[in-house]
């Protein structure tokens, strides 16, 4: 797999973080189609994409990395997320690979939010211009991201 990752970023003085969210209902993804382009956008910038869903009644991860396959469909892409609760693939790292159109489908909250914003919560942090990362996330095959 060709994973596309994000970088960590090092604390800094510097101000003017670009927070956006699902809030920012025009920026939330309508169909797999748009939900590629909107990770794959994120990961180029080294922006890494906060996710809830479904998974355990209401549970956050971090995408991290995208595989298209080597594919145009996208009902055979991956990603990969950071998990906190990592207890279900027998490879307890913190890192679980999600079939990317299953996600979509289930990508909504069944009763932590109001009725209004069960559906599609995301949050993305963007460093201001001049951050430096604190490590480069290294791609599947071992190169730098």
């Amino acid at each position: 797999m060709n994973w596309r990752s994000a970088r960590s970023w090092e604390q800094s003085p510097k101000k003017g973080w670009q927070v956006t969210s699902s809030a920012d209902k025009d920026k939330t993804p309508q169909n797999t189609q748009e939900f590629k382009a909107f990770v794959v956008e994120h990961l180029k910038r080294n922006v890494p994409i906060m996710v809830e869903n479904v998974d355990w009644g209401g549970h956050w991860r971090v995408i991290i990395g995208y595989d298209t396959m080597g594919t145009e469909n996208t009902n055979d892409d991956v990603f990969l997320v950071a998990d906190s609760y990592d207890t279900t693939d027998h490879n307890q790292d913190g890192y679980v690979v999600v079939p990317a159109e299953k996600f979509f489908y289930m990508w909504f909250d069944s009763h932590l939010f109001a009725a209004g914003d069960r559906k599609q919560q995301w949050l993305a942090a963007e460093p201001p211009v001049g951050y430096e990362p604190l490590m480069d996330m290294k791609t599947q095959d071992g190169t730098k991201s």
